[in-house]
């Protein structure tokens, strides 16, 4: 736009006298004489987006790179919206990422009230989620989307904002696919509070309005901001995007109570549920408290990992430990005069103290007991005589490799216990609780998680079988039981019903034994099986083991005749009727197609006496229509039926496949 237009185009905002900053701008209006409103984008209920050209940033007639996005104040809704924006833009235009939009200027000329921002082209996800009501927008979209929200939201957190209104209409698509959170406007910050004057967060919530079906309850009861809100908000996003529903039926988030448990998602592994599930706690001490963490074990329970449910145990509770190492700063100090008066005592008590000394360091903890009445300055010369021995029987005991006998951890704590109640000031003994429940705790994540996995993608083979045993030895070791969850039946019910409905014998063999190697564990999975007859699984399991090489020796193996007996049914004995019955060719070709399907379906080995008989049925019927064919001279005939016979007897005899000729002459 040349200068000259730029002149004689509408300008807001400029003078004081003008009504104009009441008016709402339009398409082709000029604010500060700057930016050129080139387009309606959209319209909310406090403002209104434009596409304009930065007049300041023009470098050619067709320069898009000069376009921005300009927010505008309704000029009714100033007295509420402006504040917002402006703390939007206080709050929010230091941060730079690729995953969040630029925010650049907050303007105020008069009485209108605009920001400009970065252009962005793109969809809501809002929008997406409603074109994809029904089981949501696919594992994999959910996920990208998911991880670039998390980029996002842990550099804001990083730099001191929290959005603390994440909601599917403030997660913009691009048409590249990228992700772009926006508004900003209830976001909290340091910058905030210092601009408002006030010192709890709180206080301001009445210039906020939150989406409360994506609010945490916190943000929800106007409660001060923590990380862990916007953990609660990006769950339920990412829920919605799993599944096509909200996880809690977009209830109020400040009606919600402990007694509201979303359901685990279709498909979901049990690792990654508890891990989704955390994040959607209601009680923010019971959710996972950062997006950096919840991003990190996400991606760590989609990956077959051993160990790794126990390294993120490990990182909890260390974490954990912080809290407690804090509270005993104070006590050391305490004692420190309770060690200065140990020490004079000692001189005088040396005696006691050398005969401790002259013992062997395991030897001493049996010697315990005898600290009965001793005067606490005493004690604390001794101390270290009882505490150190002690910590290295723990750590030795805590050494245990793959593999080694699980220690005794209650053994372990009655006799930390059983010192502690000498020594129950030693900050020492605390840590050797702490580091005792720790290491059971990992383990019982670690075998727990390993036997989710196994049930999560089983085979139903005896190595799987071995793997639920020996995780399922060590929880008992541990004195844990693991989540059973009933949906692991699932997959294993279905491979039944298909065995058997397809008489599958080979699969049918491997899914019986796997349930009774676990009947005395889980009796549920052999329970199975009493929805069958019990003749029709024998009969099964007959043919099975004989065909997975249950027998010795299978040449010399009787074949379970009479199971292909239950199983043909009726067929078997209307196949011989008809083949005895034959006369025609093609009566006799028909009867020997039906035989054969029941040997081919059953696999029928040549020495099952089931087998001679209906093989020896069919060469006797050929036979006889031989001789008649020969007798008339029906060469075609008789070579048609002598081809069917030779067939038939090469399969009584694999071995020599020895077969004579007829003579049609």
């Amino acid at each position: 736009m040349s200068t000259e237009a730029i002149e004689n185009t509408k300008v807001f905002g400029i003078s004081p006298e003008s009504d104009d900053a009441r008016e709402a701008p339009k398409e082709g209006d000029v604010l500060g004489r700057r930016y050129l409103l080139m387009k309606r984008l959209s319209e909310g209920g406090t403002s209104l987006i434009y596409r304009a050209r930065d007049m300041l940033a023009i470098t050619g007639p067709n320069d898009e790179q000069s376009h921005v996005a300009i927010k505008v104040i309704k000029p009714e809704m100033a007295g509420y919206a402006e504040d917002l924006t402006f703390y939007e833009t206080l709050t929010t235009r230091h941060l730079s990422h690729p995953n969040i939009v630029r925010v650049f200027d907050f303007h105020k000329e008069n009485e209108l009230s605009y920001v400009s921002m970065e252009l962005l082209e793109g969809e809501p996800l809002s929008e997406l989620l409603k074109r994809s009501p029904d089981g949501g927008i696919g594992r994999q979209k959910a996920c990208r989307i998911f991880t670039e929200m998390c980029q996002a939201l842990e550099y804001a957190h990083g730099e001191g904002v929290i959005h603390s209104d994440i909601k599917p209409s403030n997660v913009l698509i691009l048409e590249n696919g990228s992700v772009k959170v926006i508004d900003f406007a209830t976001a909290r910050s340091f910058i905030q509070v210092a601009a408002v004057g006030k010192s709890n967060v709180g206080e301001e919530s009445s210039l906020y309005g939150y989406t409360l079906s994506y609010a945490s309850p916190d943000i929800a009861r106007s409660l001060e901001a923590a990380p862990a809100d916007d953990v609660f908000s990006l769950a339920c996003i990412f829920y919605e995007m799993l599944t096509g529903t909200h996880p809690f039926g977009r209830k109020a988030s400040n009606e919600l109570t402990d007694a509201d448990k979303p359901t685990r998602p279709a498909g979901m592994n049990i690792w990654s549920w508890m891990v989704l599930r955390n994040a959607l706690q209601v009680d923010r001490d019971k959710r996972i408290a950062s997006v950096a963490r919840f991003h990190r074990l996400w991606n760590a329970s989609r990956r077959v990992w051993p160990g790794m449910a126990a390294g993120i145990c490990v990182v909890a509770l260390l974490g954990a430990g912080g809290v407690w190492v804090k509270g005993y700063v104070d006590q050391h100090l305490t004692h420190q005069s309770h060690l200065e008066n140990a020490w004079s005592q000692q001189l005088a008590s040396g005696e006691f103290v050398s005969r401790f000394e002259a013992m062997a360091a395991a030897q001493r903890l049996q010697h315990v007991s005898e600290l009965d009445g001793v005067d606490a300055g005493l004690l604390q010369q001794v101390k270290p005589l009882f505490v150190a021995p002690l910590a290295t029987a723990i750590d030795t005991a805590l050494s245990f490799s793959e593999g080694d006998e699980i220690p005794d951890f209650q053994a372990l704590t009655n006799e930390i216990d059983r010192v502690a109640a000498y020594f129950p000031d030693s900050l020492q003994l605390d840590q050797l609780r702490r580091q005792v429940t720790q290491r059971r705790e990992q383990l019982v994540d670690l075998y727990s998680y390993q036997m989710a996995q196994s049930w999560s993608g089983i085979d139903y083979s005896a190595e799987s079988a071995n793997n639920i045993l020996q995780a399922q030895v060590r929880l008992d070791e541990l004195k844990a039981t693991f989540p059973w969850d009933d949906a692991y039946l699932e997959g294993y019910l279905a491979d039944v019903s298909r065995s058997v409905e397809q008489q599958d014998f080979y699969a049918l063999a491997g899914l019986y034994d796997f349930a009774e190697a676990l009947q005395q564990q889980y009796p549920q999975v052999k329970a199975v099986w009493g929805e069958y007859p019990q003749n029709e699984i024998d009969a099964g399991l007959a043919i099975s083991r004989y065909l997975t090489g249950a027998a010795a020796d299978l040449s010399v193996a009787e074949y379970p005749d009479d199971a292909v007996r239950y199983f043909a049914g009726n067929e078997l004995p209307g196949a011989m009727k008809a083949m005895s019955d034959a006369w025609l060719d093609r009566e006799i070709s028909a009867g020997w197609q039906r035989l054969d399907k029941i040997i081919q379906q059953y696999n029928m080995p040549p020495q099952s006496k089931l087998f001679q008989d209906m093989t020896g049925t069919a060469i006797r019927k050929l036979d006889s229509k031989l001789e008649y064919h020969k007798k008339r001279g029906f060469r075609d005939s008789y070579a048609t039926m002598n081809k069917l016979k030779q067939s038939i007897v090469a399969a009584q005899n694999p071995v020599t496949n020895t077969i004579v000729e007829g003579d049609a002459s």
